[in-house]
């Protein structure tokens, strides 16, 4: 998972820590001026074709009662959940919770954001907004996810998780965040690395 990436991060929901590891990859590399470019000025390009997404084939569905080896497997938990979906701009995550019949959670958080542009000019300052949604029901519990970008190549600021709890007593209701780095300058045969993460 390198290059514009989703790596493994933390998902806390009611009391259970869980780790999901999401990675839609995507490359930035040098390449040679355009035509449109001063004279032998180089620009970093995303590399299209080289993006992935879930490249391990992480487990993205949980099923409790049994279903799911290992994971809530007494009968008491028959009927919870956890459903997570990714794409290149997008994190979801589908979550129920019952313990004997009882519906402690059934609640929905999305994340939206941007990958970077297809052309990145050195020393210009790159903005990547993240957007988040909710939805459904919890009596209590729910679930609660941080989001960032990160790379060893370029300095994204800022550089602690965005903490979306919707369900979570004090919730601000913020519901975006925006990240940005500056270009460094392009050297043939370099390459820029980001990830995307929950």
């Amino acid at each position: 998972m390198k290059n514009f990436i989703l790596k493994t991060r933390f998902l806390v929901t009611l009391s259970r820590l869980f780790i999901v590891l999401l990675c839609p990859i995507f490359f930035v590399q040098v390449t040679s001026a355009k035509a449109d470019d001063p004279p032998g000025e180089m620009v970093w390009v995303l590399v299209e074709t080289e993006t992935r997404v879930n490249p391990n084939d992480g487990q993205l569905e949980f099923y409790g009662g049994g279903a799911t080896p290992g994971w809530f497997e007494e009968p008491r938990f028959d009927g919870t959940f956890m459903k997570y979906g990714v794409t290149e701009t997008s994190f979801r995550i589908d979550d129920r919770f019952m313990d004997h019949q009882y519906e402690h959670h059934n609640v929905t958080i999305e994340t939206y954001f941007q990958k970077p542009p297809l052309k990145l000019e050195p020393g210009e300052t790159v903005e990547l907004i993240a957007d988040f949604a909710h939805s459904g029901v919890a009596e209590d519990g729910g679930t609660r996810v941080q989001f960032w970008y990160n790379s060893e190549d370029v300095d994204i600021q800022p550089d602690i998780p965005f903490e979306y709890a919707p369900w979570v007593e004090g919730f601000n209701g913020i519901t975006e965040e925006i990240f940005n780095f500056e270009v460094p300058p392009a050297t043939s045969g370099g390459e820029i690395e980001i990830y995307a993460a929950w």
